[in-house]
């Protein structure tokens, strides 16, 4: 953290060095020839527009800071809480993947907790047909969206 001095020295130092800028300008304006007095002026107010430049992302820069507060600050503040997922929904997570890649373990796991779930929503277990796989072989499950359409029919009986 900065002592209060030394940023109340360097607040100043931008309009100091802009009113060096404006002395030495009208100086030479004074003192040196008309034909060379365009290019004084230029030379003044490119000097003046760095200076402002500097000031002012100095100001950015200062304000920033500020504003991301000390370590102890944000010590202080609440940590966030850790999420934590329900076991039975990375379960059902882990039964639809696994699903997926076996169409025994849709038959003997995940099919019977279905229709487990379908009675208990008063679904009749006549009422849904197991998805169709397009797997030749009939080793791999059914899609993604065929389970998505069953789980669809056992929100929304018809």
């Amino acid at each position: 953290m900065q002592r209060p001095v030394e940023e109340a020295a360097r607040r100043s130092a931008a309009p100091r060095f802009l009113a060096l800028t404006v002395i030495a300008a009208a100086l030479a304006f004074a003192f040196f020839p008309a034909d060379q007095r365009p290019t004084i002026l230029r030379v003044a107010l490119a000097s003046a527009l760095v200076t402002a430049f500097f000031h002012v992302v100095g100001r950015l820069i200062e304000a920033l800071r500020a504003d991301a507060g000390s370590g102890f600050a944000r010590a202080l503040e609440r940590p966030m809480m850790p999420v934590r997922l329900d076991t039975a929904l990375t379960q059902l997570g882990d039964e639809v993947r696994h699903s997926r890649t076996s169409q025994r373990y849709f038959d003997k796991i995940l099919w019977p907790r279905l229709l487990a779930l379908a009675g208990r929503r008063g679904v009749r277990a006549e009422a849904l047909a197991p998805p169709v796989t397009s797997d030749p072989l009939g080793m791999r499950g059914p899609s993604l969206k065929s389970l998505s359409d069953l789980v669809d029919r056992l929100e929304h009986p018809r």
